[in-house]
């Protein structure tokens, strides 16, 4: 299985996902507040974050219950692999509760179980989404007002 393991994220059909998530991704680097709140922040790469688990946990759940033309094991594998991505995205956003409240947690139980159950490998855990990339001499983006810089990182490879 590839590192991102879906046609969908890669860009593949649709394409759709794909652009979202690599929008999404460079703003995880940005640590001021913007014009959107979710969970009760506006801070940029916390709301950036809320948004990559819930785009995880849904991918991993429409993996989960439908093959959407899969083989059985890359099915659970996919599923398993975004669920994971969920439960990072929401820890690493501030949000570690989200994956037991929302069944992330759940789904990725159920997919470990599905993935025995029919004889299949159970993947280590690997990025579905490309990991954000640092600006060379920037640390996490702050205010502007605070002497940081308010360039988002550049889009992460697709290598």
């Amino acid at each position: 299985m590839s590192e991102r393991p879906v046609a969908l994220v890669t860009g593949g059909a649709s394409g759709i996902g794909a652009a979202v998530v690599d929008a999404l991704i460079p703003l995880t680097n940005v640590t001021i507040d913007g014009p959107i709140k979710q969970q009760g922040t506006k801070r940029i790469d916390r709301v950036a974050r809320w948004y990559l688990q819930k785009i995880g946990h849904d991918l991993g759940g429409v993996y989960l219950y439908h093959s959407v033309g899969l083989s059985t094991c890359e099915r659970y594998g996919t599923s398993l692999q975004y669920s994971r991505e969920s439960a990072a995205q929401a820890k690493a956003g501030g949000f570690p509760k989200l994956p037991s409240l929302n069944g992330t947690d759940e789904n990725i139980a159920s997919a470990t179980a599905d993935l025995q159950a029919s004889g299949c490998a159970v993947p280590a855990p690997a990025p579905a989404f490309p990991r954000p990339v640092p600006l060379p001499g920037d640390s996490p983006l702050s205010s502007a007002a605070g002497g940081g810089s308010c360039r988002p990182a550049p889009p992460a490879s697709r290598d």
